[in-house]
């Protein structure tokens, strides 16, 4: 969702609940495959990016990982307040991180391959 409150805000449209909720129902309507598909690929990117030891803003070097769950992946991804807040898991809610990784995967041609951010003006359009 931070997501796609991010992209409602690039293209400077509400981004409060009611509308997040409108706009993702608008993404899955027929049609708009290719504005969905951008979006999903941009979410499994934070998420892969999220889970690979060694990133910036790897789960792996959250505290609550470290100190309060031992190291232990299983027990911190069940946990209620995985996310939450960023006094939770900073590293995870950093919506920088999110943003940054939308932004090279769709939004600059130099970075992006011409289908991300073709995908990335489709989903624009949606919107």
């Amino acid at each position: 969702m931070d997501l796609l409150e991010y992209v409602l805000m690039g293209v400077q449209l509400p981004s409060t609940p009611k509308h997040l909720t409108r706009a993702l129902l608008k993404l899955f309507e027929s049609g708009n495959e290719a504005a969905a598909d951008a979006l999903l690929d941009a979410a499994v990117g934070v998420v892969d990016e999220s889970l690979t030891s060694g990133s910036d803003n790897s789960v792996f070097t959250e505290s609550a990982y470290q100190n309060s769950f031992n190291n232990d992946l299983n027990a911190l991804l069940k946990w209620e307040h995985l996310g939450k807040s960023e006094q939770a898991t900073p590293r995870l809610r950093a919506t920088g991180h999110a943003q940054e990784h939308y932004e090279q995967e769709h939004c600059r041609p130099a970075v992006a391959t011409e289908s991300h951010y073709d995908r990335h003006q489709s989903l624009k359009g949606v919107l």
